[in-house]
């Protein structure tokens, strides 16, 4: 599966932020409907002149697909071909799990 972002760019921005967002970013493309058994992975493609990808904009975008798939799956499943902070990646990793409770402490 592979998604282009700047498909989805709103103009001419060059950040990708906001849950909603990405949920729209989901919702525009083959995201929504996403069946691990028909790919081999999916590949987001960022475009080169991107200042940032957030992880709230990922976790819109990729957060029922990183529950579905468990954390150590998504994180080899997903490929991102461009300039993105893997940093923000495990960030949404760490919230798709997290529920819609920011108090709950995942590593507790």
């Amino acid at each position: 599966m592979y998604v282009d972002l700047d498909d989805h760019r709103s103009g001419q921005s060059r950040v990708f932020s906001g849950r909603d967002r990405g949920e729209s970013v989901r919702d525009s493309s083959e995201l929504k409907n996403f069946d691990e058994e028909e790919f081999e992975k999916i590949e987001i493609e960022i475009p080169e002149d991107t200042y940032i990808v957030t992880s709230s904009f990922l976790l819109g975008m990729l957060g029922d697909i990183i529950r579905e798939l468990g954390e150590e799956r998504a994180r080899d499943y997903v490929v991102f071909d461009g300039p993105i902070n893997d940093d923000a990646f495990e960030e949404a990793i760490t919230e798709a799990f997290r529920g819609d409770d920011p108090l709950i402490d995942v590593d507790a």
